[in-house]
């Protein structure tokens, strides 16, 4: 071989170290991320869980027979203001 190819071979050689090692701290970064988003996802599941334990369901369901009458009375208006 010659040193004109030897030396497009080395460069490419370089080429996909740096890629790799490129790579290589994406990869690191990803993980930490994906650590992080565990951490976080566990810290609302902490949170939530003892919120969600103690909310009065019955309350909230009767809740439900004022918001969407509300909620379609008000559509209705907007429609109605909306067309004139």
């Amino acid at each position: 071989m010659d040193e004109k190819r030897l030396d497009k071979i080395e460069q490419k050689l370089d080429a996909i170290v740096e890629a790799i090692n490129t790579i290589a701290v994406q990869d690191e970064r990803l993980k930490q991320l994906e650590k992080n988003a565990t951490t976080l996802w566990g810290k609302w599941d902490d949170f939530m869980v003892p919120h969600i334990a103690q909310c009065p369901k019955e309350q909230v369901k009767w809740l439900w027979f004022i918001v969407v009458p509300m909620g379609i009375a008000l559509l209705g208006v907007a429609v109605k203001l909306s067309t004139g």
